[in-house]
């Protein structure tokens, strides 16, 4: 038997340091010898049990986990240290990625995926998450990125202009604070994406302004960036686009190209007037996917007037039955954001006049 992946862990969070300690004590292949909980302790327990993986918290009192990065490979050139980040956006990646970490994980990474990369790390090979990898894209230049995380960061983009996404929207930007009556929870849960493997479906509901659409489009970018296909359309212009596929006889080609998609986004459902018949247009999409694949819709009218909207109270019960047979329903209540910046732009204009 060969011998174990011997571990250092640098963490001085407790609760997140036992959780470490027992998923890589439930591996025989590997060994946790020792634990440091700032710079300084990183690097005397490094020089004492020179380990094969070092597992860095990014960010540590005192000092950070990118310094005390630097000074290990300083002196130990061939140092294999993986850095730990509670958010992609942390601006401190870049200068770790420069500093030669071997690998960058988001502590909300499944158990799984981090034994994995433990593992990986150790024959020799690096790991940057989609995720990561993409907003590092945006500040390192192609010499700082290895041939695989640019061909992830390739794809990534490719799927980004095929998703009909406009925009990039992103959870760590949304004012909690703002509206906090809103299912904080519900979404974050939401964004482990688990619901699209699992092939479930949600409806955001709310006044406009409230949030369903960043976070609808937050949840589709991040989908995006974790591999999965994605189309995204505002309702009335997915109804347009059906006819439009119809009058070319592209229908087919079309349905096949949503039906397809792991995620489907209809945002904005009756934020328009939508033509006749378009409740037959949506049911044909949900029905489609139902069971099959995710749908999320986001919508600033009840349900309770869904039939009234599309004129058809026959084509919407069977439609509502199956989105929300395994579906997640979130309701979004506040004031509308947008109103909330216009006033503060004519106060600042009111300011320089």
């Amino acid at each position: 038997m060969s011998e174990p992946i011997r571990i250092l862990c640098v963490e001085d969070h407790p609760v997140f340091r036992e959780g470490l300690s027992t998923i890589i004590g439930s591996q025989p292949d590997l060994l946790l010898v020792a634990y440091a909980g700032n710079a300084v302790e990183a690097m005397a327990e490094f020089r004492r049990h020179r380990p094969d993986i070092t597992l860095m918290d990014l960010r540590l009192p005192g000092s950070n986990g990118t310094d005390a990065l630097i000074a290990i490979r300083g002196e130990f050139p061939r140092a294999r240290i993986i850095m730990l980040t509670s958010s992609d956006g942390d601006g401190e990646i870049q200068r770790a990625m420069r500093a030669g970490s071997s690998a960058y994980l988001l502590k909300s990474m499944p158990k799984d995926e981090l034994l994995a990369v433990i593992r990986s790390v150790h024959t020799g090979k690096r790991h940057v998450p989609p995720e990561i990898a993409a907003r590092l894209a945006e500040h390192l230049g192609d010499n700082d990125l290895t041939t695989r995380e640019l061909e992830v960061l390739r794809l990534i983009e490719r799927r980004f202009k095929l998703s009909g996404l406009t925009e990039r929207k992103d959870l760590k930007d949304f004012d909690w604070n703002y509206n906090p009556k809103n299912p904080r929870r519900e979404i974050l849960e939401l964004a482990n994406l688990k619901f699209i493997d699992a092939r479930e479906d949600a409806l955001f509901i709310g006044s406009p302004g409230v949030g369903k659409s960043h976070i609808a489009k937050a949840l589709a970018l991040l989908a995006v960036q974790r591999g999965y296909t994605v189309f995204y359309r505002e309702a009335h212009i997915l109804v347009e686009d059906i006819n439009q596929a119809r009058e070319l006889g592209e229908l087919r080609k079309y349905r096949a190209t949503i039906k397809a998609a792991d995620l489907v986004v209809i945002d904005d459902l009756f934020l328009r007037k939508l033509p006749p018949h378009a409740g037959d247009e949506l049911a044909d999409v949900i029905m489609s996917r139902y069971e099959k694949a995710s749908t999320l819709i986001t919508s600033n009218r009840e349900i309770d007037d869904w039939a009234k909207l599309l004129g058809d109270a026959v084509i919407v019960t069977p439609l509502l039955d199956r989105l929300m047979h395994h579906g997640h329903l979130l309701k979004f209540v506040g004031k509308s954001w947008r109103l909330k910046e216009s006033a503060e732009r004519i106060a600042r204009e009111r300011q320089t006049a």
